[in-house]
């Protein structure tokens, strides 16, 4: 089905074919597997948190160290309103993501929906919490100032989640 909207769709939506094309590319990838599966104990975790303040911005926000593939740390901002993980192509460098396909994000960073491409990643860390299998989207431009992408609350979908903003920690 999904070969058949990509195909359809070439012509006449482009985003929704390269949507679809996006989609099939992750499910051959894992082979009949769940993406973003969880590898650690399914136990309560405490993740801290450090706080967010773009320079000239008035928004706030809370950021949380991301491990990928075991490289080095990224700096994400924790986003309750994303599903998904993306990163800025320079933070992605050297981490070892296998590229699945082409696709477009919308939704955050600057400007309207720009080229990316959807990449896996073998591991995701966040503190002692282990994922495996997880799809990360790689944008050429920045994702969000002064952090290295976004951790859409996604991921967290099983666990019960209680974030305490002045504490700077997240309970899982």
């Amino acid at each position: 089905l999904l070969r058949n909207v990509a195909m359809l769709s070439w012509n006449t939506d482009r985003e929704r074919a390269l949507r679809a094309w996006e989609q099939l590319a992750l499910e051959e990838r894992l082979g009949g597997k769940p993406a973003a599966r969880l590898a650690s104990a399914y136990a309560g975790y405490r993740v801290h948190l450090a706080g967010f303040r773009p320079a000239g911005s008035q928004v706030d926000g809370l950021l949380v160290t991301v491990r990928i593939n075991g490289g080095r740390p990224l700096r994400l901002v924790l986003d309750t309103g994303a599903r998904a993980i993306a990163i800025h192509a320079r933070a992605a460098k050297d981490l070892g993501l296998e590229p699945l396909a082409a696709t477009r994000v919308e939704g955050f960073g600057e400007g309207e929906a720009g080229d990316s491409r959807l990449a896996f990643a073998r591991t995701l860390e966040i503190g002692d919490l282990q994922f495996e299998d997880c799809p990360i989207e790689v944008a050429p431009h920045s994702v969000v100032h002064g952090a290295d992408g976004i951790l859409g609350i996604g991921l967290l979908e099983a666990f019960r989640m209680r974030i305490d903003p002045r504490a700077r920690v997240m309970e899982l």
